[in-house]
């Protein structure tokens, strides 16, 4: 949730939620008086946003805060918190890496790892001075589709300050090029490769500046991944559906944080082509 000094609608929602189910009509009255001008139709649309974002749930006139969703918080805060303690990572430890020093992080499915993934590289994109380029090499670009919110968010923090953004993907599908166009309005340089560059198939690689962040997923997961993108040629809900399945899943993921200016040079000069 945002933690602006204005909140917007659906994190005032949020906001209010916190201490318990609220009926709908006192709901529309709290956010009034927190939000002057809010329409009753204006608190009912965010709702409906809330609830297809599976965040809110609505029955018999009152609205309270999805259970699944808040777990999902709870895990996810744990994970960030246990990596942090165990890793030696508190107060964002990757930024005091000395050059050849790395730190490792584990989790449990390609979700959880993806979101603390644009955690690490959100942090480094507002500490690595902005003229330095990132350079992204995936396998398949299956965030745009399983994960499009956080995936479209991402790039556009790190584009927002100016900094040039370079993607490389690893096989030459349909999906793969179709997805070419997702990026466009983005100004991210965006390519496939009629082979992977990397021996590992499940290997993902972010370079900014003299860091790198190295993924690997898990071996059964992204096998699952590829078929996915090898036999789909068109985008349905069906296949969506399958594909959140998949990254759903539970496959351990590793996820390296490393300084290293020679191999982050030799590799971004790779990906550069």
């Amino acid at each position: 949730m945002k933690t602006g000094k204005r909140l917007n609608l659906e994190d005032l929602i949020l906001d209010e939620l916190k201490t318990g189910a609220k009926k709908m009509s006192r709901l529309v009255g709290v956010i009034g008086q927190k939000r002057p001008g809010t329409t009753k139709q204006g608190v009912y649309a965010a709702l409906r946003s809330l609830r297809a974002e599976e965040k809110v749930v609505v029955h018999s006139g009152f609205a309270s805060l999805s259970s699944v969703w808040l777990e999902r918080m709870i895990e996810y805060f744990s994970i960030a918190q246990q990596n942090y303690a165990t890793a030696g990572a508190r107060d964002n430890g990757f930024l005091n890496l000395e050059e050849g020093e790395r730190v490792q992080y584990f989790f449990r499915d390609p979700v959880q790892t993806d979101a603390y993934w644009s955690h690490v590289y959100t942090i480094l994109n507002n500490t690595v001075p902005a003229d330095q380029s990132i350079y992204l090499y995936n396998p398949h670009e299956w965030f745009m589709l399983a994960r499009r919110d956080n995936e479209r968010e991402t790039v556009k923090t790190i584009i927002g300050r100016g900094r040039a953004y370079f993607m490389t993907i690893g096989n030459n599908t349909v999906l793969d090029r179709a997805l070419a166009k997702e990026f466009a309005d983005l100004h991210v340089g965006y390519r496939v490769l009629n082979a992977p560059l990397f021996n590992k198939k499940n290997y993902y690689l972010n370079i900014i500046g003299d860091f790198l962040i190295e993924v690997y997923l898990d071996e059964t997961i992204e096998k699952q991944i590829d078929a996915i993108f090898k036999t789909t040629a068109e985008w349905t809900p069906t296949a969506q559906a399958e594909l959140e399945r998949v990254v759903g899943s539970r496959g351990r993921s590793k996820l390296t944080v490393s300084r290293n200016a020679k191999k982050a040079s030799r590799l971004a000069a790779m990906l550069r082509g």
